[in-house]
Parts: structure tokens; C-alpha cells; sequence
């Protein structure tokens, strides 16, 4: 697909009018500092002007503020990179949405560093994708706004004496070594986590033999849920 600038440009400014109504309308508290890429379905998700394997340009058709996009039916991608130490728990350390023009892994790079303080280096050297989760959640007071999201997710395995996450932007206040158990405490009955970070640390836990069908009646459930196929609405383009 050959991307059309004007257009493009256009798509932009009808998104932020969208998002000036739902700030006007208190639907939304405030405008996020992240902007969501939209992509064509038939292309790799949020990876912008970035050669496919046949040759063809991967398109961006618009972009969205993140707070918006629930509001589109837009499915929202994010990264998480979990950090670990044998024996005791895992930190997840940093968690961001996708960013414009940057490859999943990349963002969890630059996120590790801004959000942790943590050596891009030791990321790209230790870092290991396990896989990707899926969710849908809703507004708790009345049900509206189902946001459909999909999360990356990476483990990094960490020398508990020598790796020190420190928050290094002011979108985290501190980091906690938590065993494998509060975790799963918080999971089950605890309100301390995002719906995303029960996500998944509940993986984390299940794939690290903390939560197994001993211990869990609805473990197959779960297993499902937490892969589901979404609705994806495909565009059509004029």
C-alpha cells in the first residue's frame, strides 16, 4: 500500500478532534503523552515505513492518542519485560504502550532505560521474548469502553546483588523484589495490580510452575483466555 501523506495527515486531525470531544465530554481525564499508530491489517503491527519480506512498505494509515483509541475499537499493543531472580520473585520493571516508528523489542529497550534506569545493553543481551497475551477489559462502573489490547512479553533473568532498578523518568515512584507468592496472592485476591499486570504476572506465574492445575480448578480456563483471538476489523481502503 502507498502511503498517502495528505491523507494521512487528514485521518490526523479528524483523531484529535475525536480526542478534544471526549476530553470535552469527561469522558477522558487528559490526553496521553503516547500516540498509537494504526497500521493495515494485512501489515505487522506498529512497525511503520519498514520493509516486509516481499519487498512491499508497511503503512501507517493515522495515528491516535492511546487515551482515544479504546474509543475506536482500536486494538492497542504493548510491551512488558519481566525481571527476575531465582528463588525470590520478579519485578516487572517496565511497561509501556508501542510507539510510533519503533520495533516491539526496541521500545522494550528504550522503556527499560527511561522507565528503570536499566543499560540498554543488558536488555538486548539477556532479554528473552515468551510470548503474547491478549485482553479485553471495560470500564468497572458501567461496563462501556471494551478495550481490546494485545501485550509482547519478555523475561530477563537478573543477579539479585548486582541489578538495581532505580525509577529514572517519574512514571514509577519505586521498584519491589516480591516473591512468587505475594505475587500470586496479588493475582487471586490482591488490588495493588493494573488489569495488565495481572495478565501478565499471572503467565509469568503459570509458565514458571507457580499456578498448575493442582493448585488452580480454572488452570485450562485461564490458559485459553489469556490467548484468545480478538475481533479485528479489517480496513478497507477507498
Amino acid at each position: 500500500m502507498t502511503q498517502n501523506n495528505e491523507l494521512v495527515d487528514a485521518r490526523n486531525v479528524v483523531f484529535e478532534r475525536f480526542t478534544d470531544m471526549l476530553l470535552e465530554c469527561n469522558v477522558i481525564s487528559k490526553r496521553h503523552t503516547d500516540m498509537y499508530p494504526i497500521t493495515d491489517i494485512g501489515t505487522k503491527l506498529f512497525s511503520g515505513e519498514e520493509e516486509k519480506g516481499d519487498g512491499e512498505k508497511e503503512t501507517i494509515l493515522a495515528t491516535v492518542n492511546r487515551m482515544a483509541a479504546p474509543f475506536l475499537g482500536i486494538t492497542s499493543v504493548g510491551v512488558h519485560l519481566l525481571c527476575y531472580v531465582r528463588g525470590n520473585g520478579d519485578d516487572d520493571s517496565s511497561d509501556d504502550g508501542d510507539k510510533t516508528n519503533i520495533g516491539l523489542f526496541q521500545n522494550v529497550i528504550k522503556e527499560a532505560g527511561e522507565e528503570a534506569g536499566i543499560d540498554p545493553e543488558v536488555v538486548t543481551k539477556n532479554a528473552l521474548s515468551t510470548g503474547c497475551l491478549s485482553q479485553m477489559t471495560c470500564k468497572p462502573n458501567d461496563g462501556t469502553c471494551m478495550k481490546q489490547s494485545l501485550y509482547y512479553i519478555w523475561d530477563m533473568e537478573v543477579d539479585r546483588k548486582t541489578f538495581i532498578p532505580h525509577p529514572a523518568d517519574g512514571e514509577v515512584v519505586q521498584f519491589e523484589l516480591c516473591t512468587a507468592k505475594q505475587l500470586e496472592y496479588e493475582v487471586r485476591y490482591g488490588n495493588r495490580l493494573r488489569p495488565a499486570m495481572i495478565l501478565v504476572i499471572t503467565d509469568f506465574l503459570i509458565r514458571h510452575g507457580i499456578i498448575t492445575p493442582d493448585n488452580e480448578s480454572d488452570y485450562s480456563k485461564i490458559i485459553a483466555a489469556i490467548h484468545r483471538e480478538r475481533l479485528v476489523l479489517e480496513y478497507v481502503p477507498p
